[in-house]
C-alpha cells in the first residue's frame, strides 16, 4: 500500500476540544474511540465519505455497539449530514493539501507522457 494511505495530520490536543469533551462526557473514551475510528474510516474512502446505511456494518466490523455509533456521527457535530451520506470537514480542509499535491504530480506526469 501506499504510505499516504495511511496518513492524515489530526491536532495532539483533540481530546480537549469541546465537541470531544462532550463526547467523552456521554460516551466515555470508547465514544471518543468510536470517533476516531469512524475519522480513520472516512480517511481511507476515495471520497472520505460513508453512507449512513453502512452504520450497522461499521458497527459490526468494529465491534462497537450501534446505537453508540449512531451516537457519535449524528449527535455530536463531529459529521455534515448529507442526504444519506456523511463526512467530515476537518478531515476534508486536512486532506485538501494532499488531495492538491495528487493532483500535481498526477498533471506532471501526464504532462510528461503526453
Amino acid at each position: 500500500m501506499k504510505k499516504d494511505s495511511f496518513y492524515f495530520p489530526h491536532d495532539s490536543n483533540a481530546k480537549d476540544d469541546p465537541k470531544c469533551m462532550k463526547l467523552i462526557y456521554k460516551l466515555g473514551y470508547e465514544g471518543y474511540g468510536i470517533y476516531w475510528a469512524m475519522v480513520e474510516e472516512l480517511r481511507n474512502q476515495t471520497d472520505f465519505r460513508y453512507k449512513t446505511d453502512m452504520i450497522p456494518v461499521l458497527a459490526r466490523r468494529l465491534g462497537v455497539d450501534e446505537n453508540k455509533l449512531h451516537s457519535v456521527v449524528f449527535d455530536f457535530d463531529f459529521f455534515e449530514i448529507d442526504g444519506d451520506s456523511f463526512y467530515s470537514v476537518s478531515l476534508n480542509e486536512r486532506m485538501q493539501p494532499l488531495m492538491d499535491r495528487k493532483l500535481i504530480m498526477k498533471r506532471a506526469v501526464e504532462k510528461r507522457w503526453n
